[in-house]
């Protein structure tokens, strides 16, 4: 295994740009810095008004059939090329399965299940299109990734990396295992456990990790180098959370990467080398964090221990704690970066602190839309309480969260799909 510089000098500047503000110009403008790396920055979309939704969703999974035909706890929704739509529901209280569905909505059957056998899972955290039409679905607590093919047939799974590096005095580990969608070769990115990237003095930090690529067959081929995964805050004795940390996101298209941390309105694309070859940048105004941001998320967290913990009592303390927590200075530039089947990159504006969550306050979200060479085409509003899950040239999937916090699946077309398509060129 060999060690890349690409990777390392990004989680170096990903690091550092905590606080950078880039500068934008009038228009669209691509230009070259001195290492050669194309720089794209924006000030304004092609499209001047936002590229509208259907009114109302295209098809709808709800509750109205069997209970073992509705997802319960979904992470994942997408289409494979035939229309059958995927849904994977794991997380917390899912199925820990495939279920498959027909264009319409249509129950085709689940594959998978919680378990340790072959094609089951501890913890379905995603699922994704895998090379032609297969499907790509992590376990999470099995430390694995499981390959099905379009009907749900069990293929085969491949382990991932156990090691983990020390963890620094004074913190704590992040996650024991990840890893991102595949490549369109059927390579995917593995991260074992994460740990503190402990600075030399108090201040702003990320968690990091190492990041090795691992070939169709399950060897482990390639070492990367180390990402960040998420700011946190470390005193000078020990680590502390930050509240309105921003993620780090890493999205394959091709055999390249798009790559971000969400404090600042920037993403890079990295080669199949993963040497940075462009970077994006679009204007933005942060936003500072006030003492409501901080309410709405007090809110948040004390709904979710409700919801997740009713037999106990809250723990003596925790609101005067809550207040006594760090802080970012500024709300992070987004919250997500998805890439659709036309290789356009979708960044959405931030809208909360979970990248799969959806605000206390359920509002609307906005996503801007950037082609391939980095150009800002348009935005696009998605509904109140709507967590998208995944992006085609005309469709959107996702799930919405009602009020008792049932999640349903609905698609959405994009109804100027060819517009989007035309700005493009």
């Amino acid at each position: 295994m060999r060690a890349r510089r690409g990777l390392a000098a990004l989680a170096l500047a990903a690091a550092a740009c905590v606080g950078e503000r880039p500068a934008t110009t009038v228009e669209a403008t691509a230009v070259r810095d001195s290492a050669g790396i194309r720089i794209v920055q924006n000030a304004a979309p092609r499209i001047a008004e936002p590229v509208e939704l259907s009114p109302a969703p295209i098809v709808a999974i709800d509750g109205n059939g069997p209970p073992e035909e509705i997802p319960l706890d979904p992470t994942s929704v997408f289409e494979l090329s035939d229309g059958t739509i995927v849904v994977g529901d794991g997380d917390q209280s899912g199925w820990d399965a495939l279920l498959l569905y027909d264009e319409t909505g249509r129950f085709l059957g689940k594959a998978g299940g919680e378990g340790e056998g072959p094609g089951e899972f501890g913890q379905l955290w995603f699922a994704a299109p895998y090379r032609a039409d297969s499907i790509y679905a992590m376990d999470m607590r099995g430390s694995a990734v499981n390959i099905f093919d379009r009907r749900g047939e069990f293929g085969r799974r491949i382990a991932g990396p156990s090691y983990r590096d020390p963890i620094p005095e004074g913190s704590f580990g992040f996650v024991p295992f990840f890893a991102d969608p595949a490549y369109e070769d059927g390579s995917f990115l593995a991260f074992p456990y994460g740990f503190l990237d402990v600075p030399p003095r108090a201040g702003v930090t990320t968690y990091v990790h190492d990041v090795l690529r691992v070939e169709p067959a399950g060897a482990v081929w390639d070492t990367l180098g180390r990402a960040p995964i998420r700011e946190e805050y470390f005193d000078g004795e020990r680590q502390r959370s930050l509240q309105f940390a921003a993620y780090f996101f890493q999205v394959p298209v091709g055999m390249r990467t798009v790559v971000g941390l969400g404090r600042d309105y920037e993403y890079r694309r990295m080669s199949s080398d993963w040497e940075p070859e462009l970077i994006v940048r679009r204007a933005h105004s942060p936003v500072p964090v006030t003492r409501t941001h901080r309410q709405e998320l007090l809110d948040w967290s004390l709904a979710r221990f409700a919801a997740e913990d009713e037999l106990h009592s809250l723990p003596d303390g925790y609101e005067d704690r809550f207040w006594d927590e760090m802080t970012a200075e500024t709300l992070p530039a987004y919250s997500r970066i998805l890439v659709d089947d036309a290789d356009r990159v979708w960044v959405q504006d931030f809208w909360w602190v979970d990248p799969r969550g959806i605000p206390h306050t359920p509002r609307p979200s906005t996503w801007s839309v950037f082609d391939d060479a980095g150009v800002w085409l348009a935005t696009v509003e998605t509904p109140p309480a709507y967590v998208v899950s995944s992006i085609s040239r005309d469709r959107i999937f996702g799930y919405r969260v009602d009020a008792v916090d049932v999640k349903h699946i609905e698609v959405y077309a994009i109804e100027d799909a060819g517009t989007l398509e035309e700005a493009g060129r």
